[in-house]
């Protein structure tokens, strides 16, 4: 009886195991795939926020789950700054190559000789040595010591053609320490090398100079209205005007000019620095966890000692971009080899990536840069409501592209939009400052103007088109961003773009364009309208609730189930 009993209860059991062995493994089959499913997600979310693979421990952690240490490593990490600047660079289209960063008048070249390389700046020596008969108006200096007379002058040679025309006046060449290596010395040619901060403008006689006389004659013609008249007047060598003082050079240790050669790279420094400036102000929002519309209304700029060169001593001397005021800059005291970076304060109206000198370089007018902003940073875009009409139509001729038709559906928008960086220099990056430049023709422009060169600021500024019967007339003497603006918007002008991201920020719309642009960026797709409706509002809240910050924003995507859904 006993042994049956045994036998029976050994019987229950192997059948007890037969039907629980299938649902056992089962259970551990979904323990093995909650598991992979785990490691499949952790191995997204680092690629996604850190760029790279997870490492072994990493995935052996998240086998029981991602936890939300483990998303905070992700999010701290250098990989995700590194993702947000793709990002941003993206948005930003951060590019110098179409825009002359360097004046060409500061370009140094060398020219190879038996004794090795002598520097010198082409266009200059069309200016400085050639008389206009030559058949290389591009004349170098000669191979030997420059010499000097007892005033200390630079003498100089006539250069003959075989009719012994004189078709250029040259120099020797004198050794220099440059600044970009103050451990070595360079051959330059004299005049390229003259160090003096101010020289004589247009000292002539004409046929000495004959490819200055031109613009010396121009400049010339507005005397009645500057403090002086420009000819033998002296202007700074730092300045836009140097090229017309023949005793202007590239200035104590070369610091005016920027060498070209594969080899030295102060030009990629200077455009690096500038691109990198931006990426900057993007790192430290994101790395500090600072509301996100910092990215466009930070006053800090941060400046390494290129740009700080290139600043103080380079981007004056171009006659086409305004570098404005260096104390609107507050720039710190560094060194060409100075490679850390400093931020400083700037002004008022300084907005972040938007009004930082690379920037406005890119985009060099005022609707280019409010495009930009209004496309990468509200979401928003500029579509035409049809074809143009016919040009012929009275409203075709309207002046104010915000009225006239055709023009007016994206114009009716841009126009005020781009009124926001009225106070920056179209072609350039400096700001028109409010005493100097106020409202209404004066301040600085008061006539009689200090110089030429204030003159043509003047004249890029302010709308001096009084012709009866134009629109334009009705806004005679006013700064350029005031034409077709009324009284209301003036405010839009004097308070920088900072205004409009304070706007943008208070009607959500910037909150929204960034969780829209995060969606696509995590998702790997736009949103759907369903989405759009009810997801993407909820991610705007937890990321106000959160103080904007911009690692909220992503980690409230990251941890959406329908995140690990995608493949």
């Amino acid at each position: 009886m006993m042994r049956m009993g045994e036998d029976m209860k050994s019987v229950w059991l192997m059948a007890t195991l037969f039907v629980a062995g299938p649902a056992l493994a089962q259970e551990e089959q979904c323990v093995e795939e909650e598991r992979l499913e785990n490691a499949r997600l952790l191995r997204r979310m680092s690629l996604d926020l850190r760029n790279r693979v997870p490492t072994v421990e990493e995935m052996a952690a998240a086998r029981d789950g991602i936890s939300d240490e483990t998303i905070d490593a992700f999010l701290n990490s250098e990989g995700f700054l590194e993702v947000m600047r793709a990002h941003h660079q993206d948005l930003l289209w951060p590019n110098l190559d179409a825009v002359e960063v360097i004046p060409n008048t500061q370009l140094l070249v060398p020219y190879e000789t038996a004794d090795g390389p002598i520097w010198y700046a082409p266009i200059r020596a069309v200016f400085n040595r050639t008389t206009g008969n030559a058949a290389n108006i591009y004349t170098p200096c000669l191979n030997e010591p420059a010499r000097f007379d007892e005033d200390g002058r630079i003498i100089l040679q006539p250069i003959t053609d075989d009719g012994g025309n004189v078709v250029a006046y040259a120099e020797g060449w004198i050794e220099v320490t440059p600044y970009w290596d103050p451990t070595t010395t360079v051959r330059v040619c004299a005049l390229d090398a003259q160090p003096d901060a101010t020289g004589t403008a247009c000292p002539g006689p004409p046929e000495r100079y004959p490819f200055s006389e031109p613009s010396c004659r121009g400049a010339a013609a507005y005397d009645q209205f500057v403090t002086e008249p420009f000819r033998g007047s002296q202007v700074e060598c730092g300045g836009a005007l140097n090229i017309l003082a023949p005793e202007c050079g590239c200035g104590p240790n070369l610091r005016h000019c920027v060498p070209l050669r594969p080899d030295i790279d102060v030009f990629e420094r200077i455009r690096g620095a500038l691109l990198e400036q931006q990426m900057r102000v993007v790192d430290r929002v994101v790395r500090e966890g600072l509301p996100y519309e910092e990215v466009l209304a930070s006053t800090t700029l941060e400046w390494n000692g290129p740009l700080v060169h290139y600043m103080q001593w380079i981007a004056g001397t171009s006659d086409q971009l305004y570098a404005g005021e260096l104390d609107g800059w507050n720039l710190p005291d560094k060194a060409w080899s100075d490679a850390s970076w400093t931020p400083t304060e700037g002004s008022l109206r300084s907005a972040g990536v938007l009004t930082s000198p690379g920037y406005l370089l890119r985009f060099a007018a005022n609707r280019m840069r409010a495009h930009r902003y209004y496309n990468a940073f509200e979401c928003r875009s500029f579509v035409p409501n049809g074809p143009l009409p016919s040009p012929f139509e009275a409203c075709s001729q309207r002046e104010d592209l915000s009225e006239r038709c055709g023009c007016d559906s994206c114009h009716v928008t841009l126009e005020p939009l781009a009124a926001h960086w009225g106070r920056f220099m179209e072609n350039g990056f400096g700001e028109l400052r409010s005493d100097e430049f106020p409202p209404l023709f004066g301040g600085a422009c008061q006539v009689p103007i200090d110089g030429v060169d204030t003159l043509s600021l003047c004249l890029r500024a302010y709308n001096l088109n009084t012709q009866p019967g134009t629109e334009v007339a009705e806004y005679a003497n006013l700064l350029n961003a005031l034409v077709f603006r009324d009284t209301s918007e003036a405010v839009i002008v004097e308070s920088g773009p900072g205004l409009r991201v304070e706007q943008g920020v208070n009607a959500s719309i910037i909150q929204s364009c960034l969780a829209e642009r995060m969606w696509t960026e995590f998702m790997g797709r736009s949103p759907t309208a369903e989405e759009s409706l009810e997801l993407l509002p909820q991610l705007v809240q937890r990321f106000e609730g959160e103080g904007r910050s911009l690692k909220a924003m992503v980690r409230a995507i990251v941890e959406l189930p329908r995140y690990g859904d995608v493949q």
